[in-house]
């Protein structure tokens, strides 16, 4: 289920559009073994339709997600923007950040100077590239 050739067959036979998050690919990457970059491009980006940001990070052990974006996470999503820029992958109808939650399990990464921070510069990105979904 997380190859990227079961979900091409599965959005081409079903015509359905792609929601990507691109923490679940780093960390999906990661217990792969492979190139975080590699790993998304492999995805029919054509289909894109939503797009999901946050950052990742290690905590006790594993990958951690649903975290404040730090300089790779930028890095990442500033990637993704270029793909969708130059064509390679179709523009989202809406782009989330993901931070935080509820519950103790999220507890920790529950600060809501992280969305001030974060919610904003991404928002300052997609009008960069003239995509005002958020």
């Amino acid at each position: 289920a997380v190859e990227p050739a079961v979900f091409t067959q599965v959005l081409r036979e079903t015509g359905t559009g792609l929601l990507f998050d691109l923490a679940h690919a780093t960390i999906t990457a990661h217990a792969l073994g492979t190139d975080v970059r590699d790993y998304i491009v492999a995805y029919p980006l054509d289909r894109l339709r939503e797009l999901h940001v946050g950052g990742v990070r290690p905590h006790e052990g594993d990958l951690e997600d649903h975290l404040a974006m730090a300089d790779l996470d930028w890095a990442l999503f500033d990637e993704m923007l270029g793909l969708i820029g130059g064509g390679r992958a179709a523009a989202p109808w809406i782009v989330a950040c993901e931070y935080g939650g509820l519950g103790p399990n999220f507890a920790w990464r529950s600060d809501s100077a992280v969305i001030a921070h974060d919610a904003p510069h991404i928002r300052q990105l997609l009008d960069a590239l003239a995509l005002s979904t958020v």
